[in-house]
């Protein structure tokens, strides 16, 4: 059986799968998961299923189901730190001490199937009896019947905590199977629908900026795979094993959770079964619908994530250290005559000076082809071959960098110009007018891979491998970069800076990057079990894990990035001058531009200054770098997928104002309206979709907002007070407590009474 490791450090529930009468009190809300008995600190405590607590994140109850697994297989409570280990004597599972002699079965495997077995009693793997208690069941062989699925466990990610967050990202999920005409497929949402419901198909990769979304979705640590339509659409095993997008449930039902732990597949968390097209075929035809099913691993149930996951990039420079191959007798003899003719003290050590000419030294090795006198040919021979080899993967290792660094340099450019020509067309700086900015450096990365693999180019296996070397290579940066403590880090925290400040905040972020980069390289070029497990893949072809990229396609990478870097930064600009304006009495002024308005079916909405709501952005600003750069209207005007206005009214009284609440979460959120509002009947309480916005207006007064995360275990809410001022309109606020692993944004004001602040998740490098 294929067994799993989850990663060191992250905490997970072991839910229980089984159905009744295993689990006779069984409730699909509500997994049953293993934890550790009473107060949990004492060694020696059962361990035994429960149903999974609702309490705080933080509490006892809580910690005392959640475990992690160490590299040798021992499975710790987050609680004592004790392993769970098999008591023979009294036959029961219990909480002990790590490497206790008296319980020494504290060893397990997690199947690629589902099952946890002990490694040190073979043959045995951890089941639910009929009384719900976990027993060892002795398997006689791989057909055992188990029609109520006891023997098998799921892996729930456990809630986030602070830093526990992880950078969003897009992906497709690659079918390592082709349709009948030979296309590459991936999980496709059919019709390119943003209804609350719809089927999930197999079907071949679109690649258009207009049907992307539909292609794209977001993995999140708690299990929830979101649709790029948006919308707060999640994946969902419907009825009869049937996958679709449905709206998000909360709490959150294990419909909707899917386990990712088995490489290169999809399993539900509520049935164990795993996706593929329907009827398993060789061969499906375009719009087979996707079901999960039972069955061996095979090419039908296998999906791969592009950009891959995890980041092989990332994996390569997490090896433990091996050193190059030491030349000793005849061998070391051989090497130095080879320095003395190269002129060097160590040729090794050339590997990572990018300026040492590797190429020029690998000729002329490959030349001397006969051995000096009194050095045995063999030997000769050897070094020779050995030194070769090294120097080919270090120039194919350099040509990545390389490459790479080309790429960035190119799409971002050095001098500003871009940032510049957008801050132009946006209009904002006119006059002695320096407003501030604000952003997320991480929203930039997203959002030129998102357009990036909505339109790169070429088709099929040629795109899904840039797709996988552009993510690979960038996301790789960036965690390292958000993990350096150095002058090559980068801050998760959103920054806020006067306009003309903006390109000097990006530039450092991007310097930081190459910088993070180029340690990265370096610790690869020094160590020759790193080398040697990125070459195959650097000149490999093809495939989510290639890092192989053609120099040749970098002008045609940074052409289908750049939509997305304007776009992210334009995302930054607009909010600093305009607002969205809405009309549900159709006062829309007449003289609004085609490229400045949109109807929604049930309001009015354009976009105006601020402060002169008859006052439009350019056809430069709207058309050309924003609609034409692939943005959609709907997430435009509806201030969704990164872009963040202030909303006004101006069809209420004077003396009401507008409070916009942006959501740059992956998690849906509940927004309270508290103290102050219950005698106003316009405020009121509202979901906020992930990465979407909602408005609240309020007239003179002062009022409290709560807001929670409905992903997360009940725990604490994050609140914050608006104070609105007599005559003026002016917003204020003030006591903005944060509920743990989240933060607000400084608030941008907009005059008119508006007022935007933004709720966003604090990101952690080790969490990719």
């Amino acid at each position: 059986m294929t067994t799993v490791t989850p990663l060191s450090n992250h905490f997970f529930f072991l839910a229980s799968q089984a159905l009744p009468p295993a689990l006779p009190q069984h409730d699909q809300n509500q997994p049953y998961v293993l934890r550790v008995e009473g107060d949990g600190a004492q060694p020696g405590a059962r361990v035994v299923p429960r149903p999974k607590a609702l309490n705080s994140q933080g509490s006892a109850e809580t910690r005392s189901q959640q475990w992690s697994m160490t590299a040798e297989g021992r499975i710790v409570s987050r609680l004592s730190g004790c392993a769970m280990a098999w008591d023979d004597d009294d036959g029961v599972l219990v909480a002990a001490p790590v490497g206790d002699p008296a319980r020494p079965h504290q060893f397990w495997s997690v199947a690629g199937d589902g099952r946890l077995a002990s490694r040190t009693l073979s043959g045995h793997v951890l089941t639910v009896s009929g009384e719900a208690n976990p027993v060892l069941a002795e398997l006689d062989g791989e057909s055992v019947s188990d029609p109520v699925r006891a023997h098998y466990w799921t892996l729930l990610a456990a809630p986030l905590q602070s830093g526990d967050a992880t950078v969003p990202t897009w992906v497709y999920f690659q079918s390592a199977l082709q349709d009948d005409a030979g296309q590459n497929c991936v999980l496709n949402v059919e019709g390119y629908s943003h209804s609350p419901w719809a089927p999930v198909i197999f079907w071949p990769l679109t690649q258009t900026s207009t049907h992307a979304a539909n292609e794209l979705w977001q993995i999140t640590p708690d299990g929830r795979i979101l649709s790029g339509l948006g919308d707060n659409l999640a994946l969902t095993l419907g009825v009869n094993g049937g996958v679709t997008v449905q709206l998000q449930q909360y709490p959150l039902p294990l419909s909707q959770v899917w386990d990712l732990s088995t490489p290169n597949q999809i399993c539900s968390a509520l049935t164990g079964e795993f996706l593929c097209p329907s009827g398993g075929a060789a061969a499906p035809y375009d719009g087979t619908p996707i079901v999960a099913a039972s069955g061996a691993p095979s090419s039908s149930y296998t999906w791969y994530t592009v950009p891959p996951s995890p980041l092989p990039l990332q994996q390569i420079v997490g090896r433990d250290p091996e050193p190059f191959p030491e030349f000793t007798g005849d061998q070391a003899e051989a090497y130095s005559v080879i320095l003395d003719r190269l002129g060097l003290v160590s040729l090794r050590a050339q590997y990572y000076n990018l300026q040492a000419p590797l190429d020029v030294y690998n000729t002329d090795i490959v030349s001397w082809t006969d051995a000096p006198e009194g050095i045995p040919q063999d030997a000769w021979d050897a070094v020779r071959l050995q030194l070769e080899t090294e120097i080919e993967c270090a120039i194919t290792a350099r040509n990545v960098f390389t490459n790479y660094t080309n790429f960035q340099n190119t799409l971002f450019g050095t001098d500003g110009a871009t940032v510049a020509k957008l801050i132009d067309d946006a209009g904002i700086m006119e006059g002695d007018q320096d407003p501030n900015v604000g952003g997320i450096i991480l929203a930039i990365v997203e959002g030129l891979l998102y357009t990036a693999l909505c339109a790169l180019p070429g088709v099929g296996e040629a795109a899904i491998s840039v797709g996988g070397i552009v993510g690979n290579l960038m996301m790789t940066a960036v965690n390292a970069a958000l993990a350096d403590s150095g002058p090559h880090s980068i801050s998760p925290d959103p920054f806020q800076v006067a306009a003309s400040d903006l390109w000097g905040e990006l530039r450092n972020n991007y310097q930081a990057v190459l910088g993070a980069m180029g340690s990265m390289e370096t610790e690869i070029l020094k160590d020759w079990g790193m080398l040697q497990t990125l070459y195959p893949l650097a000149i490999k072809q093809g495939g989510p894990d290639s890092l192989f990229w053609d120099p040749s396609t970098t002008p045609d990478l940074v052409a289908a990035a750049t939509p997305g870097y304007e776009v992210s930064v334009m995302q930054m600009l607009m909010p600093a001058k305009y607002s969205i304006f809405l009309s549900f009495k159709n006062n829309r002024p007449d003289d609004v531009p085609s490229w400045a308005k949109w109807d929604s079916g049930t309001y009015q909405a354009w976009i105006a200054e601020s402060t002169n709501h008859e006052m439009y952005p350019s056809e430069q600003a709207m058309q050309t770098d924003i609609w034409d750069n692939g943005v959609q209207q709907a997430d435009f005007f509806r201030c969704a997928a990164g872009w963040g206005f202030t909303v006004v009214d101006p069809d209420v009284a004077s003396a009401v104002s507008c409070l916009t609440f942006t959501n740059l979460t992956q998690n849906m959120l509940w927004l309270d309206c508290l103290d102050g509002s219950s005698d106003v009947a316009y405020l009121q309480n509202q979901y906020i979709p992930p990465y979407q916005s909602s408005w609240v207006l309020m007239e003179m007064g002062s009022y409290m907002f709560g807001t929670q995360d409905l992903n997360a275990v009940e725990g604490d809410d994050a609140a914050f007070t608006v104070g609105v001022l007599p005559m003026l309109r002016d917003i204020q606020i003030s006591g903005m407590t944060a509920a743990t692993g989240f933060q607000f944004t400084a608030p941008v004001a907009n005059g008119n009474g508006a007022l935007q602040v933004s709720y966003v998740q604090t990101p952690n490098a080790q969490s990719s």
